[in-house]
């Protein structure tokens, strides 16, 4: 099976933002990093502005081209 690090997409997979967000410092229990502490802001809401920030580039590319 083909190992592949920029894209991951199983039940095991973990967000990017939960480990590298501003401020997040990995603590490791048994040897696997399972827990992240010091995150000034949830992942969760890092990851909708940059879906929403993503939408809106679409968007204004699209409408950029009906004119």
């Amino acid at each position: 099976m083909l190992k592949n690090k920029v894209l991951k997409l199983d039940h095991s997979s973990d967000s990017w933002w939960k480990r590298e967000g501003p401020g997040c410092k990995v603590r490791n229990v048994d040897a696997i990093p399972t827990e992240y502490d010091g995150c000034l802001v949830d992942y969760v809401h890092i990851e909708i502005f940059q879906a929403g920030l993503q939408c809106f580039f679409a968007v204004s590319i699209w409408y950029k081209r009906v004119d």
